[in-house]
């Protein structure tokens, strides 16, 4: 049985607040600062404060490097297949 305090290998993610969410566990989950996750992402650390909070409008470039500062990956697929690869809730 997998240990439930591990971030888990798909988060879905449909909303800014449920992307924050996705950046700041993977960041904790690294042990990493805040300041730290901007630096290796080349983002100030506001920008990277807001966007775990949820800000709604963000330049993506920014996004991604946070999102890869983190470990973390943007993958797109059709909704279809991915309701079914991550079965009922």
């Amino acid at each position: 049985m997998a240990d439930s305090s591990q971030q888990p290998a798909i988060t879905l993610v449909t909303s800014p607040a449920e992307l924050g969410k996705a950046i700041r566990v993977a960041r904790g989950a690294m042990g990493l600062s805040l300041r730290e996750a901007a630096e290796r992402a080349g983002v100030g650390k506001r920008f990277a404060l807001e966007l775990e909070q949820g800000k709604s409008s963000a330049r993506l470039d920014k996004v991604l490097a946070l999102m890869a500062a983190v470990n973390l990956l943007a993958i797109i697929v059709p909704l279809e297949e991915a309701m079914a690869a991550l079965g009922p809730k």
